[in-house]
């Protein structure tokens, strides 16, 4: 080793640095290892065949996601409603709202007294 070499803050003994073309941690993850994002993304936008009355359709699997849960909600099941209502909050509602001062229409509104209305004893009860 060098006389001249000082060692000190940023500045490591030399006989400590990684090597060249060596990992700092050969154990770690491997290289195109998916987080659990990038697999739901890729199995969400994968197509499906699905059968619409008496012809076939292809969509994505959030879409069919997205109509068997509307199917639900609209055969009256309280907890799918509930979910799209949310959902529609949250991503249809939302966007609107950027140029409006978020008053929904009377048709909206009246809907949703109407739910609104239908659920509050359900609660209750609970």
């Amino acid at each position: 080793m060098s006389e001249d070499y000082e060692v000190g803050y940023k500045k490591p003994p030399k006989h400590s640095r990684f090597k060249k073309g060596l990992s700092g941690n050969p154990c770690g993850r491997p290289k195109g290892a998916k987080n659990l994002k990038t697999i739901l993304e890729a199995e969400l936008s994968e197509t499906i065949v699905v059968r619409e009355g008496d012809r076939q359709k292809k969509i994505s699997k959030l879409e069919g996601v997205v109509k068997a849960l509307l199917a639900k909600a609209l055969k009256g099941d309280p907890r799918g409603m509930d979910l799209v209502l949310r959902l529609a909050a949250q991503h249809i509602l939302a966007d609107q709202d950027d140029g409006e001062d978020g008053a929904l229409s009377e048709t909206d509104q009246a809907l949703l007294e109407q739910y609104i209305a239908r659920e509050k004893p359900k609660s209750e009860g609970s």
